[in-house]
């Protein structure tokens, strides 16, 4: 943050003279190297748009199933989950926490956001081994494979 996105969105945007080879007195070999690397540039600051909005969705719907599962035993739990309070308490902690890296960034100097990117980073962590403990329990009790379909070794298909 604090510019950097901004820095490599200058970087991407002069790609064409980055890579031209009639500005330039290197090989050939180097700049093919300078081409992949701005190929990479590119997908990476494409793909980091979508990374923080595709762990949400994951989390966010594995949630949802395991509350589900965990919770049809019990009748008050499954009316609280059923009322969406267990991933709604997890939505707006997730997006409480962006929003507030957001305008931390942009609000303050490094140094004194440090502690606040500090319990941020540590939260963010939290969640996310609870999640993947979470993931590898519930894989490990309810097993990888689906109860309601049978696989048909001989045709490599699932069958239910």
């Amino acid at each position: 943050m604090n510019g950097s996105l901004f820095g490599t969105a200058k970087v991407i945007g002069n790609f064409v003279n980055m890579t031209s080879c009639r500005r330039t007195k290197h090989g050939c070999c180097r700049q093919l190297g300078m081409f992949i690397f701005m190929i990479y540039t590119s997908t990476l600051y494409a793909l980091q748009f979508f990374i923080v909005g595709s762990m949400f969705a994951s989390i966010y719907v594995f949630y949802g199933q395991v509350f589900a599962s965990v919770f049809e035993g019990s009748w008050a739990l499954a009316q609280l989950f059923g009322e969406g309070v267990a991933t709604e308490i997890f939505a707006y902690v997730y997006i409480f926490l962006l929003v507030m890296c957001l305008i931390i960034a942009l609000a303050l100097p490094l140094d004194r956001a440090r502690t606040c990117f500090m319990m941020t980073t540590i939260l963010f962590g939290l969640m996310t081994l609870s999640c993947i403990f979470g993931m590898v329990f519930f894989l490990a009790n309810t097993g990888f494979y689906p109860e309601e379909k049978k696989f048909d070794r001989e045709n490599w298909v699932w069958v239910g």
